[in-house]
């Protein structure tokens, strides 16, 4: 089929579309019907083949597509081309910039005489673009006034939103009047019986149910108060107490619950079960609330049909404009006894009532936090500064006046027994040694050649000086022994740094290691003379340490200093404890840190003011 068959001529009779789009502008169908009756509209307006509706919130950059309508089969589709274009052309179509022949857009995939044009349409919601893009065919000469076409009816989507809100006003409106004629009844009882019951016959009457019947809310369950139609009845019945579980269905999730179920989220059990124990086609159970809190609820009962949303609508208007009046009948119809509680209860809600309420809450929080502080209890602590000592110490000096040739181990290494720590030079002492053998052998000829020639005191002075040679010898030989500083038994290098000290001269005496056992450690600690009172043998305590603050580990006082002794600005006294638990690998003799000793459990006011009680007894004293 050639293009100038496939041509869509603009119809010339004008009427019956305009008559189509007054007809789809006063439709009360859905939006979606709307649309495609709508573009069906548009595309006999402009002799379109194909047409879709886009949409763009404000703010937002991409466009959606709304609905679309096909008027000729076979026609190529929209979008034929990339969809980057195709979102310019929707914005260029919003904007009304394709309304001139020139700025058309030709789309030349599907023959020289195909365009694509657009417009946009006008809706009510300011939040909301609308833009509608149609595929035509024919001589350029004619766009325009195809374009213009389209712009003359581009309200028809405001005219069509603004008919439905005047349609739901109107029906808005109904059911407001046909609640307030339902409640005139109900205003003029002046008991509550009485109200409830004229409550539950004008509802069966305009809503054409078999029974309405209204349970209250009392001590924790629902109780049927009114039953339509019925002076009396028997709340041991069992449907009456099938109906009170359904209410309470309703009440327990504050939504209006029916049966058969149009909502699948809500709970339908028991309207179910009484639907279905007691042959009852339709139910409607519906809260009566005051604020946000259910009180009641009005359940209706039909077998001509389900209820319709709008008479859901209508039946919760009429439970929350009817609660309040059926309330204070309520309250008014109690016994003088309850009514009088509630009276004195009224006339002290202004201590928990919503006026001046951060005051009283404040006061309140006031005299909770003074009753603790006063009557409270809690876990007392004496607190002081602690040091890790070890029980086994060793200071290692200098045997003999020397020069440090080596320094093997510096602090804080830990070694083992026997371990070579540090090394004396030896070159005097080996001299020395050299000088007095060479002493015994020259005293042992001499003693030899006395005893030849039968000297005898000759002899024996030489026999006394080859002893004090050796004496001198084995002096020596000693201190060339203690020329290597070992360790005595396995520990840690507390103190000793002479790496500096190489090649230096010490004195005999004179200190070079100190070192202390890993495997018995203690803590020493100290307690201010105002605290020490308070503290006893066989406390249980815990310390923490500077380096690892978030660890405690537990202790036991075992020793207390007899005598206080100075330090800062007052007195101390020193106690000793011993760990509970097996010391930590990394524990090492004079890590400090903050030691809490258990003293019992006293009040939480006496904790907080002892101090300062203590200052003004002696300040006051005379």
């Amino acid at each position: 089929m050639s293009a100038s068959e496939e041509h869509i001529e603009i119809p010339a009779d004008l009427g019956e579309i305009a008559e189509q789009l007054d007809r789809v502008v006063q439709t009360e169908q859905p939006v979606a019907a709307f649309w495609e009756e709508l573009l069906e509209s548009y595309c006999l307006l402009c002799g379109a083949s194909r047409s879709i509706l886009l949409v763009r919130k404000f703010g937002e950059t991409a466009w959606r597509k709304a609905a679309y309508h096909e008027h000729q089969s076979g026609a190529p589709q929209v979008p034929p081309v990339p969809q980057g274009k195709f979102q310019q052309w929707a914005a260029r179509a919003a904007a009304q910039v394709l309304e001139s022949p020139k700025a058309l857009v030709p789309v030349t995939e599907h023959g020289p005489t195909t365009f694509l044009i657009g417009t946009r349409l006008r809706l009510l919601q300011e939040d909301h673009t609308c833009a509608a893009l149609f595929l035509v065919e024919g001589d350029p000469s004619t766009l325009r006034s195809r374009i213009e076409r389209l712009q003359l009816v581009s309200t028809a989507p405001r005219t069509y939103q603004a008919h439905q809100a005047r349609g739901q006003h109107l029906q808005e409106q109904d059911t407001f009047g046909k609640v307030l004629d339902l409640l005139v009844p109900t205003n003029e009882a002046d008991r509550f019986l009485a109200a409830a019951m004229a409550l539950c016959n004008e509802t069966a009457t305009a809503y054409g149910c078999e029974r309405v019947s209204l349970g209250w809310w009392e001590r924790g369950f629902i109780r049927l108060k009114a039953i339509s139609r019925m002076e009396k009845f028997n709340r041991q019945m069992a449907a009456a107490q099938a109906l009170e579980a359904a209410m309470d269905e309703a009440l327990d999730q504050n939504a209006a619950v029916a049966w058969p179920a149009l909502d699948a989220s809500m709970i339908a059990r028991d309207h179910e079960k009484f639907c279905q124990t007691h042959q009852v086609g339709h139910v409607l159970s519906t809260p009566l609330r005051v604020g946000d809190s259910p009180i009641a609820v009005l359940s209706c009962e039909r077998e001509s049909g389900p209820f319709t949303e709008l008479e859901q609508q209508q039946l919760r208007l009429l439970a929350d404009l009817a609660a309040p009046r059926l309330v204070d009948l309520h309250h008014r119809d109690r016994w003088w006894g309850a009514r009088a509680a509630d009276s004195a209860k009224q006339r002290c809600a202004w201590l928990l009532g919503p006026q001046n309420t951060w005051a009283k809450i404040l006061a309140l929080f006031l005299m909770v936090l003074l009753a603790v502080l006063i009557f409270v209890k809690v876990p007392y602590r004496v607190e002081g500064d602690f040091i890790v000592q070890s029980e086994e110490v060793a200071f290692l000096t200098s045997p003999f006046d020397s020069y440090i040739e080596e320094v093997h181990r510096e602090a804080p290494a830990e070694v083992t027994e026997g371990e070579l720590l540090l090394t004396l030079r030896t070159d005097e002492l080996r001299l020395q040694e050299a000088a007095e053998l060479a002493n015994v052998a020259a005293a042992s000829r001499q003693a030899e050649r006395a005893r030849a020639v039968n000297q005898l005191a000759d002899m024996r002075i030489a026999l006394a000086q080859v002893q004090q040679a050796e004496a001198r010898l084995a002096i020596v030989r000693d201190q060339l022994g203690q020329a290597e500083i070992r360790a005595p038994f396995d520990a840690v290098i507390v103190e000793g740094d002479l790496m500096e000290l190489r090649g230096k001269p010490i004195e005999k005496g004179s200190p070079l290691f100190k070192l202390a056992q890993l495997d018995k450690l203690s803590v020493e600690a100290k307690i201010d003379e105002r605290d020490v009172h308070e503290v006893a043998l066989q406390q249980m305590g815990e310390i923490a340490f500077v380096s690892q603050p978030k660890d405690h580990y537990p202790i036991q006082v075992t020793q207390m200093q007899a005598a206080a002794f100075p330090e800062g600005e007052g007195n101390v006294f020193r106690l000793k404890g011993v760990f509970q638990t097996t010391p930590e690998a990394w524990f090492r003799p004079g890590m400090t840190g903050v030691a809490k000793i258990d003293v019992g459990k006293r009040r939480i006011m006496w904790i907080l003011g002892h101090r300062t009680v203590d200052f003004f007894r002696m300040w006051l004293w005379w």
